[in-house]
């Protein structure tokens, strides 16, 4: 199986008093929001094959990419 696409979300989100507690910051901290879904094709459908929903601290979380284009 190989992954046809990937469709990702990057937000900024206020911690919870849960996900703060967790995370160890105060309530209403700035969180990197990342929402990531991986797909590939089967014949004519695109199929959901792995899905991501992850919270990180700003202080401590850098995002990179590196882009080449054909």
């Amino acid at each position: 199986m190989q992954v046809s696409h990937i469709n990702q979300t990057l937000s900024a989100v206020a911690a919870t008093e849960a996900i703060a507690a967790h995370l160890q910051v105060p309530t209403g901290f700035p969180l990197l929001s990342l929402v990531r879904r991986s797909y590939y094709q089967d014949d004519d459908r695109e199929m959901l094959v792995d899905y991501l929903a992850a919270l990180y601290n700003t202080e401590l979380f850098q995002y990179q990419m590196d882009l080449k284009l054909d």
